[in-house]
């Protein structure tokens, strides 16, 4: 019996209405195989025990007197007492056999006591109580939030028929049992409890996953994905408060996972790992906890400098300042360098572009006499160089030279401008958030990703030896 108990397990509760309908025989009083299962082993192994052949006398003689009072005597039958202790042994009591003995556990959970109440009464009770949650969730339709919501209850030890159930068997049904009853007794009891929870892990993952997809991935799809750097060939630039929206500390990415995720799982500075119970718990996708620390990072140069420099290419090029009409100076930036002109001849500036230390975007400004500012071009972004060369009046030169000019509200600036055909400088060594920063930036589909369900979870010690197979059908 010892290793038919052992050998005996729960079959796997494949989908979540494949576990409603288990759970609703498993719950069961009278047609649960667990009960049926533990009265059997108490029944064939408790010949030997006091108590088990104090209560059949008591039947025995309730039987016997109570048809010959009812039947002969017609009178109600009074009870007879017959006191056979299997506690502290009395002068004549029986001891208690080696059978009865060694599996005392078994006994001490069916035998009733006040008012016809057992622990595995009790146990039955718990289930029954874990079934009415499980219908609840799938007469919601969607099973997602609802399953959600258990397991956040369950791995926080409130308000979980689950864990209310764990709890009941540790530290009632199981309490006095010697190591070797628990081991015995323990996985029985458990199973049920752990592949209910395997069950609800694929629809709670299913349900972070529509959430992600409402709250972060479509924004991202519809505002930044088709914009420049996160489609590197794109001519739309993405504008800083757009960054903002998605990343950085207050992004919709941080919210997601301060509310939607946060309950699930364990956060060490930008480190995720998923919260278990009984070495289950959800699955993050390893691109995600990977990417996490560089999607909530602050934003360098208001989002968008890192984001365009870094890990890209640069071309270098030398810029002269000319002489200027309607103007006393004039100043050119290109991605935060500076070339200025105060009517004095001006040498060759070297300037690299993108520039990963400036804000990205071309402004010409100028000064007239009477100290009037007139902008001359005004392009914030990556691609401000680019538009500056294009809006400017080109003038090929010898030596591969350009003269630009640029002219507005009879003001006009020229400057030279020569590309230098050197290698671009080494790459800066990766960060923590990833050189490339946000050029060419995908978000995953999914973030919470499926794993396989354990059989035999590690709350629920394995059998050992060479235990005849055997399964429980729920």
């Amino acid at each position: 019996w010892q290793k038919f108990i052992q050998g005996v397990s729960i079959r796997e509760l494949n989908g979540f209405d494949n576990a409603a309908a288990a759970m609703n025989r498993l719950g069961d009083p009278q047609t649960s195989p667990i009960n049926k299962l533990i009265e059997t082993v108490y029944k064939e192994t408790s010949w030997d025990n006091p108590s088990l052949l104090g209560q059949g006398l008591q039947r025995a003689q309730r039987g016997v007197m109570g048809w010959f009072k009812e039947t002969i005597l017609r009178q109600k039958p009074s009870g007879i007492n017959v006191n056979i202790g299997s506690g502290a042994p009395a002068a004549g009591a029986l001891p208690m056999g080696p059978v009865g003995r060694e599996f005392s556990g078994v006994a001490r959970l069916v035998v009733t006591k006040d008012k016809d109440a057992s622990l595995m009464r009790g146990y039955m009770e718990a289930l029954s109580k874990l079934r009415a949650r499980f219908n609840q969730i799938k007469n919601q339709g969607d099973t997602g939030p609802g399953a959600k919501q258990f397991m956040q209850q369950t791995l926080d030890g409130t308000g979980s028929e689950l864990a209310d159930a764990l709890k009941y068997v540790d530290e009632q049904m199981l309490t006095g049992m010697t190591d070797a009853q628990k081991q015995a007794i323990r996985p029985l009891l458990v199973r049920p409890l752990m592949q209910t929870f395997a069950v609800i892990i694929k629809p709670t993952e299913t349900e972070i996953n529509k959430v992600w997809l409402a709250q972060v991935l479509e924004p991202f799809q519809k505002t930044l994905a088709p914009k420049y750097p996160f489609a590197p060939a794109s001519g739309s630039e993405a504008s800083n408060a757009d960054i903002g929206q998605v990343f950085g500390p207050e992004g919709s990415i941080a919210k997601f996972f301060n509310t939607t995720i946060g309950p699930l799982v364990v956060r060490r500075g930008d480190s995720l790992s998923a919260k278990t119970w009984a070495n289950m718990g959800i699955g993050l996708a390893p691109s995600v906890v990977a990417s996490f620390p560089g999607w909530i990072a602050p934003l360098s140069a208001n989002g968008v400098a890192t984001a365009a420099g870094a890990g890209e290419a640069q071309t270098r090029f030398d810029l002269q300042a000319l002489a200027a009409t309607g103007a006393t100076e004039y100043t050119i930036e290109i991605d935060g360098q500076a070339l200025r002109w105060r009517g004095q001849p001006q040498p060759w500036i070297h300037m690299v572009w993108p520039n990963p230390q400036g804000t990205p975007g071309a402004r010409i400004s100028a000064i007239t006499p009477e100290g009037r500012t007139v902008v001359l071009l005004n392009e914030p972004g990556h691609f401000g160089l680019k538009k500056m060369i294009d809006s400017a009046k080109r003038k090929r030169k010898d030596g591969g030279v350009f003269e630009l000019s640029w002219e507005n509200s009879g003001v006009s600036v020229a400057a030279n401008l020569k590309i230098v055909a050197t290698p671009a400088p080494p790459a800066a060594p990766a960060t923590a958030s990833g050189a490339a920063g946000f050029r060419g930036l995908k978000l995953p589909e999914v973030v919470a990703q499926s794993v396989p369900a354990v059989n035999a979870p590690g709350a629920a010690p394995t059998a050992t030896g060479n235990a005849a197979s055997a399964a429980v059908a729920p």
